[in-house]
């Protein structure tokens, strides 16, 4: 039995791999990895020298280039392809597919079948796919169709990207594959010493190459040294090397290539190159190059701030998402700040992050910061940044020629909105514990569940804040005012959930869709997104069955009836009576200890016992 080490370039494959293996019993391990991460976790488990290596796409062709143990390659089946543009059959949204050629013509012809109308950019090299993809979004593409790293480029780019999932079928053909490479491996494996002879006295690189110039074999020092590698699948002397006539002159006289150490210059650094030639049954033309250089350390690169959404990647079809986007994309022509308004999980930042990717500042930092998510001394500092101790860089600064939306905007203290106007109305901000003025350009975008004019009135929100703030106002509907938009929306989270999930569903039967049309959806897409995931780990596919779901739609109605019911317990009640029933329901739930009732609440215990006193609470 063969041992194989198994790279899933997403989680959902990992997970295939293991049900399928329960059935097989092979001896197989699974880790997770996508390109460089993937080889990284490769290289780390490289000491329990496996026979063979398997993974899918540009991972596979990666790790090719990195190994000299076999590297398989899960192939896409006709049938995976038929999946993911069943699961898409119906789309609203132009669809884009992305691959290599042989995946594109399988694709073309079942895309024929299904009567789909689908723009292929095929590809040959990964050099190609930035080019693509704006050539994609140019198009007006909504939804690229690929493998991983042409989905991911997509995502990017702002263009919802669909992985084509591996089947149980593909899992199953490779494995065979790879077992039947491991027997012939095995009885040639003689070959391979000429490589461990090398290796006996040499601590340099070395790369070998066949009589025809082609490199058969880059030992790991090569590829430390020479991270170009591993941007081609196979390549010869001519593309390695800079002063090639150098070294084709010394072939022309076979014997001179004997101990031969020539200095040679390699994407412009300098080497001294030892040439050793070899033959194996009488066969002469095959060579190795030892090269020796100093080291050549990477600079790390700082974090991005990037906004990956884009209007062609948001999901519009109702009429009133059609006519958001229309306006929205006019404001982002201009520099005055935005305030979006909407539900909890409607999409705010999304929005934000198309807004910034249609303007001129789409090549500056997005940067994103939420208030509720910290206390007033943490946000003060994430905004501003502090000079004590470390120095520290806050949002303000970081989003400098760029934008900064900030979330939950009702909820920032009033001291610390006096502090953004003045950032707002002079461009200048200072570090905390610091004295140097900063200039910023800053566009920003503000978002909040409720208008702002509600919390002016009751003293939370400072007028003066608001009207620098509201240069554009957009408010995004809720899911249940624009419908419409449900069943594009589903098709993208099952596509999102079959790639976490490792599962091969095409969709939800029609009885379904139409229960998940009749909910109030409160929660928005996001709600949306968490139930369509629930029903794919539940169903076996390939389409979702309602009987598989009933008990979960039951759930879901339940659970929205008491929000209705709790909601309708508060209506004709005074702010103060409501705040009575809340704290008094808090206390008895924690035994009227006021300590945790006040932490439950988010207040001190000297307010919670002011509360309970000026309430007249027993």
């Amino acid at each position: 039995m063969c041992k194989i080490l198994f790279i899933a370039p997403y989680v959902g494959l990992k997970d295939l791999v293991l049900e399928v293996n329960k059935e097989l019993k092979k001896d197989l391990e699974v880790y997770v990895g996508n390109l460089d991460e993937g080889l990284a976790v490769a290289k780390s488990l490289e000491h329990r020298n496996y026979d063979v290596i398997v993974s899918r796409g540009a991972t596979a062709k990666l790790l090719r280039k990195h190994f000299s143990i076999p590297v398989m390659e899960v192939q896409l089946t006709g049938y995976d392809i038929l999946r993911t543009l069943t699961l898409l059959n119906g789309h609203s949204g132009k669809i884009g597919m992305m691959s290599y050629l042989n995946t594109i013509q399988g694709a073309d012809m079942i895309g024929k079948l299904l009567n789909m109308d689908i723009t292929f950019y095929p590809i040959h090299e990964e050099k190609e796919i930035e080019e693509k993809i704006e050539l994609a979004s140019n198009d007006g593409v909504q939804v690229i169709i690929g493998d991983v790293i042409s989905t991911t480029a997509a995502a990017n780019f702002g263009i919802q990207g669909i992985l084509i999932t591996s089947g149980k079928e593909a899992i199953v053909e490779t494995i065979s594959h790879v077992e039947q490479m491991v027997y012939y491996m095995k009885r040639q494996k003689k070959a391979l010493d000429k490589v461990q002879r090398i290796f006996s006295y040499v601590d340099d690189a070395v790369l070998i190459f066949d009589q025809n110039h082609l490199c058969t074999y880059a030992n790991e020092q090569a590829n430390v040294h020479f991270d170009f590698i591993s941007q081609a699948e196979r390549f010869t002397v001519d593309a390695l090397l800079e002063a090639v006539p150098t070294l084709e002159q010394l072939f022309r006289d076979e014997h001179k290539c004997f101990d031969t150490t020539i200095s040679l210059k390699i994407k412009g650094v300098s080497y001294q190159c030892t040439i050793i030639p070899f033959a194996e049954d009488g066969r002469k033309g095959d060579f190795a190059l030892l090269l020796k250089r100093g080291e050549n350390k990477k600079l790390e690169v700082g974090k991005e701030y990037r906004a990956y959404y884009r209007f062609n990647s948001l999901v519009a079809c109702s009429e009133k998402t059609v006519q958001l986007i229309e306006t929205a994309k006019k404001i982002s022509r201009s520099q005055l700040p935005v305030l979006i308004y909407g539900e909890i999980g409607v999409g705010k930042d999304s929005l934000a992050q198309a807004i910034h990717n249609e303007s001129e500042r789409q090549t500056g930092p997005y940067v994103f910061v939420n208030c509720e998510a910290y206390s007033e001394a943490q946000l003060e500092r994430e905004l501003f940044g502090s000079e004590e101790g470390k120095l520290s860089r806050g949002v303000l600064e970081l989003a400098n020629g760029g934008t900064l939306f900030i979330d939950a905007i009702g909820k920032m203290p009033l001291s610390i909105q006096g502090k953004l106007l003045h950032v707002l109305s002079s461009k200048q901000m200072t570090r905390l514990h610091g004295t140097e003025k900063i200039s910023v350009n800053i566009r920003f975008i503000g978002a909040n569940s409720e208008p702002l004019e509600a919390y002016i009135q009751d003293g939370l929100f400072r007028e003066d804040l608001y009207y620098a703030l509201n240069g554009f106002t957009l408010k995004i509907p809720p899911l249940r005012e624009r419908m419409d938009d449900l069943d594009d929306l589903i098709r993208l989270f099952i596509a999102s959930a079959n790639t976490t999930m490792g599962k091969q569903i095409s969709g939800l039967r029609p009885d379904v869709i139409e229960e998940l049309k009749k909910l109030p959806w409160s929660g928005n897409a996001q709600q949306l997104k968490h139930v369509v995931e629930q029903m794919c780990l539940i169903s076996d596919g390939p389409f979702v069955e309602g009987k598989e779901v009933q008990g979960l739609l039951k759930k879901i109605k339940e659970e929205e009836k008491m929000k209705e019911s709790n909601l309708y317990q508060f209506q004709n009640k005074t702010l103060e009576e409501i705040e009575q029933e809340v704290i008094l329901s808090v206390l008895k739930q924690e035994d009227f200890n006021q300590s945790k009732a006040a932490r439950r609440l988010g207040i001190n215990r000297s307010t919670l016992w002011r509360k309970i006193k000026n309430l007249s609470i027993e």
